[in-house]
């Protein structure tokens, strides 16, 4: 295990190697390299201890991240220069918020996605965020399909409309996480309420449309 500021350290990664078995052999070697084996390093800096349900907290600063940017560039270069041997390529993937604001020393704002394709900090770089978003929009609006057929209070938790905003009930202790799916859902045209509301808004359950 490397400690918190510790992975740019050549002692942090002491006793440490790579052998050539760990590496992938590659199917096919192109014009633009000839290397037969690749090295696939991953990290994740997405923030694990968000109380937020599936991390769909609002863009937040690097700050909050279990794994920084920099920790992440840090440990791709040590752990390529563990590895047994030089026949070999490297594929550093990053798991991120892409859409997460950095901002850095000297004071600039962007996104981590331009950040990192900027200084080439990854080579492939998957959004954490996003994908998760879409499959919980694309369900919701399937369930809304599937309703238009039926009549009547449906005892799922999610209820929907067939006005341009699409109710959605939710129940959770976490005011956090209510307020984060909230505001997601809520630019892709879901009204995210809880029963209460749901009962002002509508005077009863059964009356929801």
């Amino acid at each position: 295990q490397v400690d918190d500021g510790q992975y740019g350290h050549i002692d942090s990664w002491r006793g440490m190697s790579i052998p050539q078995e760990w590496l992938f052999q590659k199917k096919n070697i192109g014009a633009l390299s000839r290397q037969a084996k690749v090295l696939i390093l991953e990290a994740d800096a997405t923030n694990g201890n968000s109380l937020s349900i599936w991390g769909l907290q609002e863009p937040k600063e690097t700050g909050e991240l279990d794994l920084d940017l920099y920790e992440a560039a840090q440990g791709f270069s040590r752990l390529r220069s563990l590895v047994e041997g030089t026949n070999y390529d490297v594929l550093r993937v990053l798991l991120v918020d892409a859409d997460a604001v950095f901002k850095s020393g000297g004071g600039r704002i962007q996104s981590v996605r331009d950040y990192v394709t900027r200084l080439g900090l990854a080579d492939v770089i998957i959004d954490a965020r996003t994908p998760l978003l879409h499959h919980l929009d694309r369900w919701l609006r399937q369930r809304k399909r599937n309703d238009r057929h039926r009549h009547g209070w449906s005892l799922n938790p999610f209820v929907w409309s067939a006005t341009d905003l699409q109710p959605v009930i939710l129940e959770t202790p976490c005011a956090k996480s209510f307020g984060s799916i909230k505001s997601a859902l809520g630019e892709l045209g879901h009204a995210v309420m809880d029963i209460s509301h749901a009962l002002k808004r509508y005077g009863s359950l059964q009356d929801i449309p």
